[in-house]
């Protein structure tokens, strides 16, 4: 009992509530469950988010070992069950950087076609680029000698590259076009040769031909092939009760003067209140919330009537209220658009878009902006995304002066994080394929009540890059999600040299990522893809 007691108190110190209905500054709207069929018999609901697995098969197989909805079943194994009532979310980007896109996609569809209530895919920047390949390298089948004609890709444009839209240089043939669309438009080199070699590993033999791995590629990436399936499976942004999850974060959309971006079949706006979005129907989240997951319904029909028809439409891109096989999602997950002059501008997309700035949480992650979004979303309180690597652990954001929080999960960069002072050692990338390494792994998990929607609590566990295990803890422990203060943790707020002018005023203090017990957190800063974290000590 003495125990157990010491125990509450410690948690009551360190601030971790277990019920998420108190949000200081708004009020907090309930919401039932009446989004993708969440009904529970329960009085709370359970749910699990991973995201970024990007064909990784040995992080997947870790997940799925760490998870606390998922267990295996069958002698080998390979049956996979859903706790009950429990949902899982996967965040999107499922293929390019592992070795394993098959594997992995074959994997996650049979989990949504198993459970297909309660299984959850987002739709990523790696998962829309892919219905490019059926017009540019053709359909399962065709040619391999001699393509259409390819303009290249309007992102190259005045660039001289291989690719630039004004010197007509793109390979003819599907093998050097396929390896030149992979290396150089879709940010994955070496999947040409993953693929060649997960074929010649399923099939059992030595020799698989540059024009196999083509026709795998056509095949997998037809409307009715493995990444086809979650294409058509996977929504833009998904909705459980005062939870919103998205692929990238969300950015209030700069003043637009081009009337084809707000056109009917692309993305409507969150902020004009439906002035140009025409897709909307009305103001406020819930009308952008369902036009948003209409225009992707529609871009999809588009691509799967239309698929090959026409010509490319990466060499102009851009939005169009015309047909358009499905070029506006396309479009929706670039970073960038470039108008007829060659003016680039950043795309205010949900699905590319970032909280974070040089590797930090950015100011906007902060600011009244965010707020906002909070505050027009009918009650919303978490907003959780994966897109862009950040450490080894999952970064979470306070907004504001609230208990609002964003929370991301990619952590794809595990196998490169370093460690400061102390005896951790980030075990590396170990020969691993991507650049996870081959021990890190997280879970985020959501706990709702079933009735409100209210969001109860946030927790996470996992392995960290050292290899040590960290047992669940939660995201609302109060000294989490922000940077390292004196008043908390002493001279240990501090980074190393961090007031020598080498580091931004926002660097300068440690970004509390994790809890480890004891009083002990993982502090991290970032400049770019760098991470370094450092063991921290709270004062008691």
């Amino acid at each position: 009992m003495r125990t157990a007691v010491l125990i509450l108190m410690l948690l009551l110190s360190r601030g971790i509530c277990f019920r998420g209905a108190s949000v200081r500054g708004a009020s907090v709207c309930s919401r039932p469950f009446t989004d993708n069929s969440l009904s529970a018999t329960s009085k709370k609901t359970l749910i699990a988010y991973f995201t970024d697995v990007e064909g990784d098969k040995d992080y997947l197989d870790r997940y799925i070992d760490l998870s606390k909805v998922l267990h295996r079943s069958g002698a080998d194994g390979q049956d996979l069950v859903l706790r009950d009532g429990a949902h899982l979310v996967f965040g999107g980007d499922v293929v390019d950087r592992g070795g394993y896109d098959l594997e992995v996609l074959r994997t996650i569809n049979g989990l949504k076609a198993k459970f297909p209530d309660n299984v959850h895919l987002i739709m990523g920047n790696r998962d829309a680029n892919k219905m490019r390949i059926g017009s540019e390298i053709g359909e399962p089948k065709s040619s391999h000698s001699e393509l259409d004609h390819h303009g290249g890709v309007y992102w190259f444009r005045e660039t001289g590259r291989v690719g630039d839209p004004e010197c007509d240089n793109v390979p003819t043939t599907s093998v050097e076009r396929l390896k030149w669309m992979l290396k150089s438009t879709m940010g994955c080199p070496d999947s040409f040769e993953f693929r060649k070699a997960e074929l010649e590993e399923e099939r059992g033999v030595d020799l698989v031909t540059d024009e196999d791995v083509v026709e795998s590629y056509r095949e997998a990436c037809s409307p009715s092939g493995l990444m086809g399936q979650y294409i058509n499976s996977a929504v833009v942004a998904l909705r459980m009760g005062n939870v919103l999850f998205t692929h990238g974060g969300i950015s209030k959309p700069p003043e637009v003067t081009d009337d084809k971006l707000w056109g009917w079949r692309a993305m409507p706006p969150l902020f004009d209140g439906g002035k140009k979005g025409g897709g909307g129907g009305g103001s406020g989240f819930q009308p952008w919330y369902e036009a948003i997951n209409s225009f992707a319904d529609d871009q999809r029909k588009e691509w799967r009537d239309q698929i090959g028809e026409g010509g490319v439409w990466a060499t102009k891109g851009g939005y169009s209220s015309l047909p358009n096989r499905g070029g506006s999602l396309m479009m929706y997950g670039m970073g960038w658009l470039m108008d007829d002059a060659g003016k680039r501008s950043k795309n205010p997309t949900i699905i590319y878009s970032s909280w974070l700035q040089d590797g930090m949480p950015n100011e906007s992650a902060k600011s009244a902006e965010v707020e906002e979004i909070f505050n027009e979303s009918d009650g919303l309180q978490l907003i959780v995304n994966g897109h862009q690597p950040h450490g080894d652990s999952p970064l979470v954001v306070r907004v504001g002066d609230s208990d609002r929080m964003i929370v991301t999960g990619d952590t794809s960069y595990s196998g490169d994080v370093v460690w400061q002072g102390g005896e951790q050692q980030n075990m590396g990338r170990q020969g691993s394929k991507s650049g996870r390494g081959k021990v890190c792994v997280s879970e985020i998990l959501i706990e709702l009540d079933s009735e409100s929607g209210n969001v109860d609590n946030v927790t996470c566990h996992g392995v960290l890059s050292d290899g040590s295990k960290y047992s669940e803890f939660s995201v609302m422990d109060k000294l989490i999600g922000k940077e390292a203060t004196e008043e908390d943790f002493g001279p240990d707020a501090w980074v190393d040299g961090g007031s020598d002018g080498g580091l931004t005023e926002a660097r300068k203090r440690w970004w509390v990522k994790a809890y480890l017990g004891d009083g002990k957190y993982v502090g991290c800063h970032a400049r770019g893809w760098s991470v370094t974290n450092k063991i921290i000590q709270a004062i008691e």
